[in-house]
């Protein structure tokens, strides 16, 4: 008896512990999940940082040369001091129109300003200063006051009426003077003299998602090559490994493919500040690309999760770097802005502002390099159903992760909307995940994808195609509990972790005779683990089932045998005759 209880002790305990163990794993999975699923704050109610010396006063503001009028040097001391001040009085409003608080706007501004800045529209409105042009047009020979004209302040106001948000992106003008007040320069005059057509994101009632409403037309298309490639995952976090990067380029070229998408992390390049020795690593890839005659397709932005208003001053800084470095090389073919921008947005203003950065940045990246070819990969056939948007590009890209019996009607949707530019198909192919969770696929599964997915891009009349991932593992999964989240995206290679190739290699090639495979047999699920554990499952459940029946048998009849009447002992006693 104590034996047996001592082994249930241990069992309680074991119990107790095991349940401890899964609540905090509970526990662990519902904030993780919390953190994935949370929406994200609407723009409109960000805290503007206005600080005594913004830090980024010196990259939002490009000074123009002087103007002839002016009397007096402005010394390099004082005109950063101006600088700073001005892009804080912006700040300052921007802050006011959030949160309500004056004191930002009464520490920078002085009258009349400080009236007319606290008299803009609140509440459902905000504000943010991308960048200023600013031309010195007159300094006080007692050194006081200060005229300037911001002669291009790019200017984005969000605004929410009746529900429906708007974002609207202009190129302003204004005339400004500054006081020296207390030893500190103030805003006494910010007046708007001229604007530009403005660029108008918004909702429009009845309709389900963001759409243009003014500003925005069609650019002058650029040639765009035809291309056939992979995604290529290029570490930025160490020294360029340049044997093994030419043994993988020529791996691609074995393939039949000249491309490589490669992205390029938003954060690892140095985000606003970009880091110029990680771009002389970028620029040494693209020399050994160039060497093999591989193409190359740098992909912006990778990484980068909000694309609000708050970070668009970044992005054009990172842009402007990173672009301006690069735009020279022969190696790069054409730039994709960003890898499915429509997944970085929350609800329908959320939208509205990825659809605002992604005509921004285009126009932006236009800019600094007119020479090459951009387009962006939407993930989405809806997301990508904006001919205007699509009129920025010289071609639309659709990162496609559904099955291909679905790709002939998704790219027949795209193409009605693609304002005549030539399609592309990116970041396709199936993952060859294949483990005791549901969903995996086969190498036969992942070739016949292949297959039908490049004979129904060419008789779409699709410009390029780039599988999803030269290698197993190339790229970086966020963490998860879930290994049926993370482990897909370990397996869409073309060759497997060590090198070795998948069947889907051998029809990737741009040359290659799409006769075969055939449809994967029936018998091919018993090369799924999920199917062989289900299996195990169900026999395991149908013998338990039997067991408990041939029990409930056995107990039924011993009840039955228990239960028939039984005959006297003495007449027992009789039958089987005298005692021996």
């Amino acid at each position: 008896m104590i034996q047996r209880n001592r082994v249930k002790r241990v069992i309680v305990q074991s119990v107790a512990v095991f349940g401890a163990l899964a609540c905090g794993a509970v526990l662990a999975g519902v904030a993780r999940l919390a953190s994935w699923h949370l929406p994200g704050a609407l723009s409109t109610s960000a805290l503007h940082e206005v600080a005594e010396l913004p830090p980024e006063a010196d990259r939002l503001v490009t000074w123009l040369p002087d103007g002839n009028d002016v009397q007096r040097v402005l010394d390099p001391a004082t005109r950063v001091q101006i600088e700073a001040a001005y892009v804080r009085a912006w700040a300052a409003i921007g802050r006011y129109q959030t949160t309500g608080d004056t004191e930002p706007v009464a520490s920078t501004f002085a009258e009349p300003a400080r009236s007319a800045a606290l008299a803009v529209p609140r509440s459902a409105t905000a504000s943010w200063s991308i960048a200023h042009h600013l031309e010195l047009q007159f300094f006080a020979l007692d050194g006081m006051t200060v005229s300037v004209r911001d002669t291009d302040a790019n200017i984005v106001r969000s605004a929410v009426t009746a529900g429906l948000p708007t974002l609207t992106d202009v190129h302003e003008t204004y005339d400004v003077v500054l006081v020296l007040q207390d030893g500190y320069w103030r805003i006494q005059q910010l007046r708007r003299v001229a604007t530009e057509p403005p660029v108008i994101i918004g909702r429009t009632a009845g309709g389900t998602g963001a759409t243009v409403l003014a500003g925005v037309r069609a650019a002058s298309a650029r040639t765009v090559p035809e291309l056939h490639g992979v995604g290529y995952e290029l570490p930025f976090d160490k020294a360029l490994d340049e044997k093994a990067v030419s043994a993988d380029l020529a791996t691609v070229t074995k393939l039949g493919l000249d491309t490589v998408r490669v992205p390029l992390p938003y954060a690892q390049l140095g985000g606003d500040a970009a880091d110029a020795a990680k771009l002389q690593l970028f620029r040494r890839f693209l020399d050994l690309a160039a060497a093999q005659n591989v193409h190359v397709v740098p992909v912006l932005f990778s990484g980068l999760d909000e694309l609000t208003p708050d970070v668009w001053a970044a992005t054009d800084m990172h842009l402007r770097a990173v672009v301006g470095a690069l735009r020279d090389h022969r190696a790069i073919a054409m730039w994709d802005v960003a890898d499915a921008p429509d997944q970085r947005a929350t609800g329908v203003a959320g939208s509205v502002e990825v659809y605002g950065w992604v005509v921004h940045t285009v126009t932006q990246l236009r800019s600094v390099d007119p020479g090459h070819p951009v387009t962006v990969s939407w993930s989405d056939v809806s997301a990508a159903g904006s001919p205007t948007v699509n009129g920025l590009f010289d071609a639309v890209s659709l990162a496609w992760n559904g099955s291909y019996d679905e790709l002939a009607a998704a790219l027949a949707q795209v193409s009605r909307n693609a304002s005549g530019r030539p399609l592309m198909l990116s970041r396709f192919g199936l993952s060859t995940y294949n483990s005791v969770f549901p969903g995996g696929h086969t190498e036969a599964e992942q070739a016949y994808d292949v297959q039908q997915s490049r004979l129904i891009a060419g008789r779409s009349g699709v410009r390029g195609t780039v599988f999803a991932w030269l290698r197993d593992g190339m790229t970086t999964q966020p963490g998860s509990l879930f290994p049926w989240r993370t482990g897909p995206g370990k397996a869409e290679g073309l060759l497997h972790a060590d090198g070795t190739p998948k069947r889907a290699a051998a029809l990737i090639g741009k040359d290659t005779k799409l006769a075969g495979p055939a449809r994967p047999p029936i018998a091919d699920v018993l090369r799924k683990p999920f199917w062989w554990l289900a299996g195990m499952l169900a026999a395991a459940v149908l013998l338990v089932v039997l067991l408990l029946v041939r029990r409930r048998r056995r107990a039924a009849r011993e009840r039955k045998i228990a239960g028939a009447p039984q005959a006297p002992r003495h007449l027992a006693a009789a039958r089987s005759g005298p005692a021996q």
